[in-house]
């Protein structure tokens, strides 16, 4: 449940967080994936994945991250691990695209708390399919396949 902040969220915070410190260091495709594949990712075979960011990871990790094979993902990338991304084969995601799965406005006493209720959605790119750049993909979006999704365009 997103909304409590428990001690525990806290410390798996934390170890996400260390964990990210290390990633940047993996600076060529084979050694990302080959991290985030011992991280937990499920990752296929001829995957590309650029430099990329991810939020959202002291909920489940990177068990939430399904990508099939030959899959391209651009630079400056933000993938929101809060609920699952599934990506199918021969998905290109364009650079600086944003995929969330998760809507939450924080504090439990925000003034917007009752007008705007957390939610966490899963996100799956079906085969073939097309995503430009500087795209939004929001939780709860089921892009089927050969989907085309223009730079700039919100999902």
């Amino acid at each position: 449940m997103i909304g409590v902040i428990t001690l525990k969220k806290k410390i798996l915070y934390v170890l996400t967080e260390t964990i990210l410190l290390i990633y940047p260091l993996f600076y060529l495709s084979p050694l990302r994936v080959f991290y985030l594949r011992i991280l937990g990712a499920k990752i296929g075979k001829n995957t590309f994945i650029d430099k990329i960011s991810f939020i959202g990871l002291h909920h489940n990790g990177f068990k939430n991250l399904i990508i099939k094979n030959n899959v391209f993902i651009g630079r400056e990338v933000l993938l929101d691990l809060t609920g699952v991304i599934e990506i199918e084969d021969y998905v290109t995601i364009a650079t600086r695209t944003i995929i969330l799965t998760h809507t939450n406005v924080g504090d439990l006493n925000h003034p917007l708390r009752n007008k705007i209720k957390n939610f966490i959605g899963n996100v799956k790119i079906g085969y073939g399919s097309f995503i430009g750049a500087n795209a939004i993909i929001l939780g709860g979006s089921n892009l089927n396949k050969l989907s085309i999704v223009r730079a700039g365009d919100l999902k």
